[in-house]
């Protein structure tokens, strides 16, 4: 199991990033100058406020370059197919598991399963959007204090 899988948290700063990632921070921070993805949100403070996601890229970034041995502009070209990619993978429709009509049941009652198993897809969401909100929130009251 990698260090990002052992947290629960939505931000980091960047010494948590180096840290979880093995780069160093002047590397990161040339980074955000080659990779626009591997930008950072700011802080009120200035800090740099790494997402999941932007740690994600910098994984696959160090990959790339690291591992793969790309150039800084081979390794440009294989991250906007791979985002690309996963862009055009999440816009396609989410297969929704279809429920055979059993005619020991009502029809209606296969149809609340199915609204039940869609409305879940949504919850799941929800629950995912409010945890990187309270996780921005705590971010913020760090540095507050």
């Amino acid at each position: 199991m990698s260090k990002l899988e052992d947290t629960n948290k939505m931000y980091f700063k960047i010494g948590e990033v180096s840290e979880i990632s093995g780069v160093k921070p002047h590397v990161l921070r040339y980074w955000e100058t080659e990779f626009k993805v591997a930008k950072p949100m700011r802080s009120k403070a200035q800090q740099r406020v790494y997402r999941r996601s932007d740690l994600e890229k910098i994984l696959l970034i160090k990959t790339l370059l690291y591992d793969d041995k790309y150039s800084i502009a081979g390794a440009k070209k294989k991250l906007r197919e791979i985002l690309k990619q996963k862009k055009a993978e999440s816009a396609k429709p989410k297969a929704v598991k279809v429920v055979p009509e059993v005619k020991s049941e009502p029809a209606a009652q296969v149809e609340t399963e199915q609204r039940d198993q869609i409305e879940f897809c949504f919850d799941h969401r929800k629950k995912e959007i409010i945890k990187e909100i309270k996780s921005l929130l705590f971010s913020v009251k760090e540095s507050l204090e």
